[in-house]
């Protein structure tokens, strides 16, 4: 199910698609996934999913569903979920 999104995703996800990098196949071959703002979340049935997103090695492209262009005011606990993650994680997903 598409989740609306204020900002341009499909252009941005566009600009990511043809980025031209040493793991651009890859990346651009990856699907769009779910993401969480919680492992928990992510293992619920049901859950709420923060958004999608597609990753390759460092580079990843996330949307946040119900979002604006100010993502931490929109949706305060998905931005700092996202932020922690690719921190700490350098991922997006549980996955």
């Amino acid at each position: 199910m598409q989740r609306a999104r204020s900002c341009n995703f499909h252009g941005n996800q566009a600009w990511t698609l043809a980025l031209p990098w040493s793991g651009h196949d890859h990346f651009s071959n990856e699907p769009l996934r779910p993401w969480y703002a919680s492992e928990e979340e992510a293992k619920a049935q049901n859950a709420n999913r923060a958004g999608e997103y597609r990753q390759y090695g460092r580079l990843a492209f996330a949307g946040v569903d119900g979002a604006g262009h100010f993502v931490p005011y929109d949706k305060p606990e998905a931005a700092l979920a996202l932020v922690n993650r690719w921190i700490f994680d350098r991922k997006v997903g549980y996955a």
